[in-house]
């Protein structure tokens, strides 16, 4: 493959994606594992009082967060990009005094809020008090966006990979034990315990970054906390109301069909979202802070915008594909056969999640601009038309209406985001990027096409075809794009020769 053009700017991506997503591979199998103890020891209800439990928590931090972990992320990169380390001290300052004030107002509003909360989930107030004690995990998460930003804002890969893998492996240990001496009614003193082991390793290796800033008074805080807390808000407001769509399709399965139903739901979003979101936190990690580096310089900007898209397709797609063709196989494995049901979701939450990879680079230019308004607004309307779909799709086809509401959303969000930022900041694919999605796209269409009308066996063999296809199809793509890599021409040393001579017809496609 000696004709193929190497590109330094890949090649830093995949490094620094393939750090974080390795950690986050480790954390994904450590989440699997977790899931799977908790499904034996547990049974579906305890699985769904879980992913109760989660849904109030994932909206009390994104309130009590305020966004200052996003926010504070472009803020130190930004002053980082100048060496100003008394203004990254400022900074880091006003990130633990907002993060320790929010979060304990998050958890008294929610001590406030919790009978009604109980009421609506559970049709009583018989678990007020465990979602008061639940509570204590929003100020604990608070204090963990202190470490976190800085952390991501000095691109600490290596850091970053560490608390994940290290993080997954004690808090699955930890809940494993728990879960096992006390059953469901460990599920709260777990859940206290995971955020704070997160927090200790969160410390400990973003303590050395934290600067002691000469100028320490209140009026400087505030003067920071007035920007952070501006763009923060609308991150925070985004993440909340996005978190309003999961917890509002709980609560119709438990009020409609029964918390089993929330057990199958979890179970069916669990096993698509921790590979998406692997993924997701892999490129995040080091594609943010440099977007908010260069965006100000539009031929960068573009070029980081499509990379990283074009990436995060091709690091996406032979996944996507194995969890939607082998929604059932997946599910018996990873749960038990009791689980079933949730594999009829899993190909709709999969295409929904594909979306969202390819949403999310172009959704993080809006924010890398702080144009926290017009974020606010998108999301808004994005979260008012999922509401819509899902309340229609449960209505007309059930428990898997959930999962379908959820796939159009993203159909939809993805066309109404190339339209605006391609009008708003004059962005637009690149060719690379259009082929990519188009073959991707093509990819699934097939798959479905071989769930629907092929027969069981005939329907099995095409779709391991199809995955073996779109893994020759990837490779080929990446090593065209970073095939100059030191690390990736000694890997493909090991790569039959078969499989090469593919690879290197494959190149002229992609």
């Amino acid at each position: 493959m000696g004709n193929c053009k190497p590109n330094n700017s890949y090649g830093s991506i995949l490094k620094s994606s393939s750090i974080i997503g390795g950690s986050s591979g480790v954390n994904y199998v450590v989440g699997l594992l977790r899931t799977k103890i908790v499904a034996l020891l547990l049974g579906a209800s305890g699985v769904g009082l879980i992913g109760v439990y989660n849904s109030v928590l994932s909206i009390g931090r994104n309130v009590a967060g305020m966004g200052l972990a996003s926010s504070g992320v472009r803020e130190i990169a930004a002053a980082r990009s100048e060496n100003d380390y008394e203004l990254i001290g400022q900074i880091q300052l006003c990130l633990k005094r907002m993060s320790l004030l929010f979060g304990a107002v998050g958890w008294l509003i929610l001590a406030l809020l919790a009978p009604v909360l109980s009421q609506m989930l559970f049709g009583d107030e018989s678990l007020s008090v465990s979602i008061i004690l639940v509570g204590s995990v929003l100020l604990v998460s608070s204090l963990q966006a202190i470490y976190s930003a800085s952390l991501q804002g000095y691109r600490e890969i290596s850091s970053i990979a560490k608390v994940a893998v290290f993080s997954a492996a004690s808090s699955t240990a930890l809940a494993t034990g728990i879960y096992w001496f006390l059953g469901a009614s460990g599920i709260v003193p777990a859940l206290i315990s995971i955020a704070l082991v997160s927090l200790g390793l969160s410390a400990f290796y973003g303590n050395r970054l934290q600067i002691k800033p000469k100028e320490r008074g209140w009026g400087v805080t505030f003067k920071h906390a007035r920007r952070l807390v501006g763009l923060g808000a609308a991150i925070a407001w985004g993440a909340t109301i996005g978190e309003v769509v999961p917890f509002f399709a709980r609560a119709l399965a438990v009020n409609e069909i029964g918390l089993q139903a929330s057990g199958y739901y979890t179970a069916a979003w669990a096993i698509s979202g921790l590979f998406i979101n692997f993924l997701l936190q892999a490129m995040s990690a080091d594609y943010y802070p440099r977007l908010s580096g260069v965006v100000s310089d539009r031929e960068s900007r573009d070029q980081i915008v499509n990379e990283q898209t074009e990436l995060g397709v091709l690091l996406a797609l032979p996944g996507v594909i194995a969890l939607s063709a082998f929604a059932p196989v997946i599910v018996v494995l990873l749960y038990s056969p009791d689980f079933i049901e949730a594999a009829a979701l899993m190909p709709w939450f999969v295409l929904g999640l594909f979306g969202r990879i390819t949403a999310w680079p172009m959704g993080m230019l809006v924010l890398a601009n702080a144009h926290s308004k017009t974020f606010a607004l998108m999301q808004s309307l994005s979260v008012v038309i999922h509401v819509v779909l899902v309340f229609l799709c449960f209505r007309i086809f059930g428990l898997v209406g959930l999962a379908i509401g959820f796939g159009l959303q993203y159909l939809w969000y993805n066309l109404a985001l190339a339209c605006f930022i391609h009008i708003r900041y004059r962005y637009r694919f690149s060719r690379a990027v259009c082929r990519i999605i188009l073959c991707a796209l093509l990819f699934l269409f097939l798959v479905a096409v071989a769930e629907a009308f092929l027969r069981s066996w005939w329907s099995w063999g095409a779709m391991v075809l199809l995955l073996g296809f779109s893994v020759i199809y990837s490779s080929a793509a990446l090593y065209h794009r970073v095939g100059g890599h030191p690390k990736l021409e000694k890997l493909i040393r090991f790569v039959p020769a078969p499989i090469h001579s593919v690879l290197e017809k494959m190149e002229k496609f992609v």
